[in-house]
């Protein structure tokens, strides 16, 4: 729903009332869902990319997509694309991460994008929505999104937080993401320890009506909560270079695994994978897939004990 043009620069040092200059420049397509339907399709997965886009730089994003290949479709409105930029500091290797205000959307927008995501064909079997929504979005979009996912038998991944979520949740969604942080938000608790998280995960699967919790913990990978089992995945240690696009990388990943009908196991390893890998990269770039490869191989279950 609000898509980002991305730039990112890298400069030697950061020092005010001087020109900053970069040597070279990155421009990439972001966003959530953007960025989750670029990493399906670096692990092979069918998808289309579904955006809002102006006509100056909505052009430019499709054009962005195009070029790694990503089957992509431009919903047009009237204000401008959001951009970011992210500005690498080489000597004290500090990364900065800048997002400008999306568009404010007018009703007829947000009802084009509603009726092109439930009307498009063929119907896909999973649908991601991810990131928060523009100005003039009303908070129960995903709501309405997730009711009317349902009623077409499309599985849903939500990966949002704050109200949006909590209108969402009183529809039927098949998965959300949350982090450690937005997790706390949901469950209206901050946890102490991985216990504690895991009783809370069990309480939140009960008390909505979703079929997959995936909280996610940073370097310490993920759990996996459902109303009959947990799972729990630790990745190898990496070098983090840039954390931006980890959580895109992360459901991308998984989610290519469930559409491929893989087991739950196998989607959270995948996962976690994925986010491992996409902190290697600079700025807002995604996972490198070898890079996936290697770190998937190695990414670990951990025993959840079956009550506490």
């Amino acid at each position: 729903m609000n898509p980002t043009l991305d730039i990112g620069l890298d400069v030697d040092r950061l020092v005010p009332n001087q020109k900053l200059r970069a040597e070279s420049v990155r421009r990439e397509p972001g966003g959530g869902g953007i960025n989750v339907a670029r990493g399906i399709h670096r692990l092979g997965g069918e998808v289309c990319a579904l955006f809002n886009g102006d006509e100056r730089l909505g052009p430019r994003l499709a054009s962005l997509l195009e070029d790694e290949g990503v089957p992509c479709r431009r919903l047009p409105v009237a204000g401008d694309l959001r951009e970011g930029f992210s500005v690498r500091v080489n000597d004290t290797d500090e990364l900065f991460h800048f997002v400008l205000p999306g568009p404010e959307l007018a009703e007829e927008e947000t009802r084009q994008a509603l009726d092109a995501v439930l009307s498009f064909e063929p119907t896909p079997r999973y649908l991601v929505a991810s990131g928060g929504l523009p100005p003039g979005v009303d908070d129960d979009f995903y709501a309405r999104l997730a009711r009317g996912a349902a009623d077409k038998g499309i599985r849903l991944a939500l990966d949002t937080h704050g109200k949006p979520l909590h209108a969402a949740l009183e529809e039927s969604v098949y998965l959300i993401k949350p982090n450690i942080r937005e997790f706390a938000e949901l469950s209206g608790e901050q946890a102490d320890d991985e216990q504690a998280i895991r009783k809370q995960a069990r309480e939140v699967v009960e008390r909505y009506p979703i079929e997959v919790l995936i909280v996610t913990l940073g370097d310490k990978g993920a759990l996996l909560t459902t109303s009959d089992t947990q799972l729990r995945f630790q990745p190898p240690r990496t070098r983090t270079v840039s954390p931006v696009g980890a959580g895109d990388s992360f459901l991308a990943a998984c989610i290519h695994r469930l559409a491929c009908d893989a087991s739950m196991g196998e989607a959270l390893r995948a996962g976690v994978a994925g986010a491992a890998a996409a902190v290697m990269t600079p700025g807002t770039s995604l996972f490198d897939p070898e890079e996936f490869q290697k770190i998937l191989a190695d990414t670990e279950e951990l025993p959840v004990p079956e009550t506490e």
